[in-house]
């Protein structure tokens, strides 16, 4: 019976990469402005108001824009790259398939920043 067991799971993982088991798919990232109060937006939704942590998708980027009554709007860029651990890890752990798998499915990806500071100014 562990023999079937043994058989099932390596079946399951053999063809998933690490990054994919293993990696975080959304991450906390914080917001501040200066003066405080400004909400964050992305994609048209308010996410909350300064300062805030919020979950966002660790492999994808984000255009976040921190706005202000009376202040001029500010854009935060978080911009993905790839995490180099992960690539190293597939390599080690069975080579081509985790790293077709992970590079495929972008799970190589992840968030360069996890903060985004603003200093709003006046128009």
């Amino acid at each position: 019976m562990s023999r079937y067991v043994l058989l099932f799971a390596l079946l399951v993982l053999l063809p998933t990469g690490c990054a994919t088991l293993f990696g975080t798919r959304s991450v906390p990232v914080s917001f501040n402005s200066n003066p405080q109060g400004a909400d964050v937006v992305i994609g048209g939704n308010s996410l909350g108001t300064t300062p805030v942590t919020v979950n966002l998708s660790n492999h994808v980027g984000h255009t976040v824009v921190l706005r202000l009554e009376g202040y001029q709007d500010f854009t935060c860029t978080l911009e993905t790259s790839v995490g180099a651990k992960w690539v190293i890890l597939d390599i080690l752990a069975g080579g081509l398939v985790p790293i077709i798998v992970d590079a495929a499915t972008g799970q190589w990806k992840e968030l360069q920043t996890d903060v985004c500071n603003a200093t709003l100014s006046v128009p």
